[in-house]
């Protein structure tokens, strides 16, 4: 079912702030060859999350447990990132993203692929580890126009997905960019 390359056009707040800071804050670590630590920085934990653009997530294989990329760029720099990691499925339909050799997230899906006009070639994963659990929301899709962004949002809006401490975000890209495929390694 998530098996390809999925845009991530919404995800939460929360998320945003706090494991895609941690992971691109790892990614620099990894490139700079420097040591990966549970702990945080003062500068981490006050830094301002990252602009992150047109986020893409490729799932290798159907199998149990296969290597997804997570690839995206930063807003300002343009400077193009990614990394390589492992997406574990659970007997009971859950699935375990391991991001980063500190950072995981458990995952299931709470929408896909429904009749409904606003989910097609779209998946709404919640985070079930989280706390609160099931507060943090990413939303994959296969395609990426803003009718379509537009529509699945007001479908997680009529069904609360959203808190008011946790909107969802939605992700910058242009067409131009989608459609040149500019993200670079």
């Amino acid at each position: 079912m998530l098996v390809g390359t999925w845009h991530i056009i919404l995800w939460s707040r929360n998320l945003l702030i706090t494991t895609i800071a941690d992971l691109d804050i790892l990614i620099d670590k990894l490139e700079a060859s420097q040591p990966i630590k549970t702990e945080k920085t003062f500068y981490e934990w006050v830094k301002d999350p990252p602009d992150v653009q047109c986020p893409q997530l490729t799932i290798l294989s159907a199998e149990d447990s296969t290597k997804f990329e997570l690839a995206y760029r930063l807003g300002a720099s343009g400077r193009a990132k990614s990394i390589i990691g492992k997406w574990d499925r659970g007997i009971d339909g859950e699935y375990l993203w391991r991001l980063a050799p500190t950072l995981s997230m458990q995952l299931c899906v709470s929408y896909g692929e429904t009749p409904n006009p606003a989910l097609v070639d779209t998946i709404v994963l919640t985070e079930i580890g989280s706390i609160p659990p099931c507060d943090n929301v990413i939303v994959l899709s296969k395609r990426f126009d803003p009718t379509h962004v537009s529509s699945v949002r007001d479908f997680l809006e009529e069904r609360h997905v959203e808190s008011a401490f946790n909107k969802l975000v939605k992700i910058h890209c242009t067409m131009n960019e989608i459609n040149t495929n500019t993200i670079t390694r």
